[in-house]
């Protein structure tokens, strides 16, 4: 069985990282264990990248001791925003490029990364033509077109018209379908995709850096971004657009004013950066202890900033995976802030305990925030819609979707509003003191250390290595291969529903106003 991985390119990011990390989980097994069922697995990987591999791993490659990687470019796979290549054109390049590596049809795995968000039409378009010419295919989904990315899927669907669900979601032997998690699966599962051609490969977690110590550490902070050396910090440790959730971080440090909490850097998406510019300047402002872009320029290093830190912090509202859940453990660190739970109680959250998140924090609008809440929601929903080429929601649809974030009188989640209305919140709670008490209390204590705190922290590090570890997903990648590579069932003979995928994914309950329509 030979193996080759596609994507669009090699840039710094997760699928790269994911990429990489696949490598790794097939070289961490010993060579007489890349067999399944008879089935050995080429140790010469072949990966095809457009001609941007600036994220590409040296010393993560040079490593390996079992896989061989072929890296070969074809300008043909990149987007379509820097390139005008037909899908015939996709089809001949990365068949060339296979023969010259020794990779004929019929031997022959394709593992192809996000084939379907609509980078390149040309390239949706040579999936199927790749399968008709008797390649086997993986296509793993990381992020969704009809998942808040409108531009992208108008796109394609101006493109294909009746053609996309059956170009986008091909349902035929040998055409198999990865996922991040559970959520994901069932969505495709949703467009009628056959379950055994349905398969999860969460990202792998590699071993963690080795970090300095933590007194080291803390003397860069305290010298390069002002922090004490006595005071915690948390870190949250992400690249700070939109759908992260500032405004939480920064009311995280109202409640918890005892603790200065860095986020990682900032955006480099010029539509991202004034969001966080402004929250930056808006905690600045209040001095609340928020350190923004902390491994920006001449500041901390990752490790550093891992090596300082005395817990990790998340307040995301989406994630593809979520290795925030994963990796804290794995140095040591506890993790506080918000669940996620259509990831969360699938996956990581049935071999790990998460003692200090929480699904909702509850804060209460008066009748102004309210109504403008409303507003704003159908505002949101409107322009979502036509985006989408959807009905709009009409106005009793809009008034139960907001009553029904409304569980508790006037309370609402803080995740819920737009940057104006988190704004006022946090000014309200900054000056009144029983208000902010009461939504401390909303949180149940979760922001408090748990009197078990190493032992979960040492439990989570045992069940990350083993679930989410190289040796284990690596396991699971040559299983999921050899489910493919021997696939000979008939399709389920109904096109794919592709309407049912987007319902799921633009649906009023899942509309939270800080994601936008475009990450």
């Amino acid at each position: 069985m030979r193996l080759a991985i596609l994507h669009h390119h090699l840039d710094p990011g997760g699928v790269t990282r994911v990429v990489a990390a696949h490598l790794r989980s097939l070289d961490a097994s010993p060579t007489d264990r890349l067999a399944v069922d008879g089935d050995r697995l080429d140790p010469r990987v072949v990966v095809l990248s457009g001609p941007r591999t600036g994220g590409w791993e040296a010393d993560t490659l040079a490593a390996l001791e079992t896989v061989e990687v072929d890296l070969r470019i074809v300008p043909e796979l990149e987007y379509d925003d820097r390139s005008d290549f037909t899908a015939g054109q996709v089809v001949t390049a990365v068949r060339a490029a296979l023969d010259a590596a020794g990779c004929g049809p019929g031997e022959t795995l394709l593992h192809v990364h996000n084939h379907s968000l609509g980078k390149s039409v040309a390239f949706a378009e040579a999936v199927p033509r790749l399968a008709d010419a008797g390649y086997r295919l993986l296509l793993q989904t990381h992020d969704f077109c009809e998942d808040f990315r409108p531009e992208l899927y108008r796109k394609v669907h101006d493109a294909l018209g009746d053609r996309l669900a059956a170009t986008l979601y091909p349902d035929r032997a040998g055409v198999h379908y990865a996922t991040l998690q559970s959520r994901d699966m069932r969505a495709l599962a949703g467009v009628g995709l056959p379950p055994e051609r349905l398969h999860v490969l969460p990202n792998p977690a590699p071993p963690p850096p080795e970090l300095p110590t933590k007194d080291e550490a803390r003397r860069h902070a305290d010298e390069k971004l002002g922090l004490p050396r006595d005071h915690p910090f948390w870190l949250y440790p992400v690249r700070g657009i939109r759908r992260k959730n500032l405004g939480e971080i920064v009311l995280l440090s109202v409640l918890k004013p005892d603790v200065t909490f860095g986020v990682s850097l900032a955006p480099t998406n010029p539509v991202e950066r004034p969001f966080f510019d402004h929250w930056r300047d808006f905690a600045a402002a209040r001095g609340l202890p928020v350190l923004f872009d902390v491994g920006g320029k001449g500041k901390l290093s990752f490790e550093q900033n891992l090596a300082a830190s005395d817990a990790l912090v998340t307040t995301s509202v989406a994630e593809g995976f979520g290795m925030v859940f994963v990796e804290p453990w794995l140095i040591g660190r506890p993790l506080y802030g918000r669940d996620l739970p259509e990831i969360l109680h699938d996956d990581a959250g049935r071999v790990m305990q998460y003692p200090n998140l929480y699904e909702r924090l509850p804060v209460a609008l008066n009748t102004d925030e309210r109504q403008a809440y409303r507003d704003a929601v159908a505002s949101q929903a409107a322009r979502l819609a036509t985006a989408y080429g959807r009905r709009v929601p009409d106005d009793a649809e809009i008034e139960r979707a907001v009553s029904a974030k409304f569980d508790d009188g006037d309370a609402i989640d803080f995740a819920d509003l737009d940057e104006p209305l988190q704004e006022r919140v946090i000014d309200r709670l900054i000056e009144d003191d029983a208000a902010r008490e009461a939504v401390r209390a909303g949180i149940a204590g979760k922001l408090n250390r748990s009197e078990d705190q190493a032992v979960v922290i040492e439990a989570n590090a045992v069940a990350a290595r083993h679930h989410y570890g190289l040796e284990h997903l690596g396991g699971v990648l040559r299983a999921t291969y050899h489910a493919v590579m021997h696939d000979v069932g008939p399709a389920t003979g109904s096109p794919p529903n592709a309407d049912a995928l987007l319902d799921r994914f633009v649906g009023l309950d899942r509309l939270r106003l800080i994601r936008g329509l475009t990450d």
